[in-house]
């Protein structure tokens, strides 16, 4: 016989005893009742929240609301890239005229969901840290992640040739980090891929979010174009550009240095109506 309190042959021989409670039953064996069940599902269910330091009614959201629809904007023309602390959150904003670049990996979903989380990881960083050293590089200011994409914007007389340059860089460092990759991970067939887009207007930056947590945001063409020309997904090319980028690129962003041959080739985007632009497949040499 087991002293295991759930062996019926441990049972005391019991005639036409009504029906047992599990509370009862643990009571004839002798053994003692177990902890309150919330006490055995400790660290399984969620804990509330902490509550927050002010608590906003709809009401007072709505307030919030109607006075951003009912206040005058505050708007100058900017200098210089601006940061979060240049900017209220009340209705501020600075009107500048700039190149936007985005650069996007490939198929990051795929990635997540076939490979270790530490081999993602890895490939996000190698990534994300080479394409942000080229931005900086070119004399851009890198605005915003979005998981595995990057968004920077580009200033001055030269802002277009900078930003396409940009491009063509991040793409000479994704061929050297799938040659490091393939040292590190001889066995895997994975390749990275990615995408940038660029495109160049006016553009509306203002501060969102609320007080401790907020963001610029980037209004205007150049951020909504470029973004989604880096969802374009076109074997062998990695840079799409607008023809306002395009067409003010200075020589050494638009030939090959040596040969003198164009880098560029007009593309009509099927995902925009078919408006024209440029894409190109070409890589720049060591920088």
């Amino acid at each position: 016989m087991t002293n295991d309190p759930f062996n019926f042959f441990n049972l005391p021989l019991l005639k036409h005893t009504p029906k047992l409670d599990y509370l009862t039953l643990l009571n004839i064996l002798g053994q003692p009742a177990p902890p309150p069940r919330k006490t055995l599902l400790t660290g399984l269910l969620e804990k509330e929240a902490p509550a927050p330091s002010k608590r906003y009614s709809s009401e007072e959201i709505a307030d919030e609301i109607r006075k951003i629809l009912r206040d005058k904007w505050e708007t100058r023309d900017g200098e210089k890239i601006p940061e979060a602390e240049d900017l209220k959150l009340s209705n501020d904003g600075v009107k500048l005229d700039g190149t936007v670049l985005y650069a996007d990996l490939v198929d990051s979903t795929g990635m997540v969901e076939s490979k270790t989380p530490e081999f993602a990881a890895e490939v996000y960083k190698a990534f994300l840290i080479g394409a942000c050293r080229v931005i900086r590089n070119n004399g851009g200011e890198i605005i915003a992640f979005d998981g595995d994409r990057v968004m920077a914007a580009y200033i001055g007389k030269s802002k277009n040739t900078s930003a396409a340059k940009s491009a063509l860089q991040i793409n000479r460092v994704v061929v050297d980090a799938n040659a490091s990759l393939k040292v590190a991970y001889p066995d895997t067939a994975f390749t990275i891929r990615h995408v940038v887009g660029i495109d160049t207007s006016s553009l509306f930056v203002a501060k969102t979010g609320v007080r401790n947590s907020n963001d610029l945001v980037w209004v205007g063409r150049a951020a909504n174009r470029a973004a989604k020309l880096c969802t374009i997904r076109e074997e062998n090319y990695a840079t799409y550009i607008t023809p306002e980028v395009f067409n003010v690129l200075a020589e050494e962003a638009k030939l090959d240095a040596t040969t003198k041959a164009l880098m560029w080739e007009s593309h009509a985007w099927t995902g925009m109506n078919n408006i024209p632009v440029y894409r190109s497949s070409w890589y720049w040499g060591t920088f």
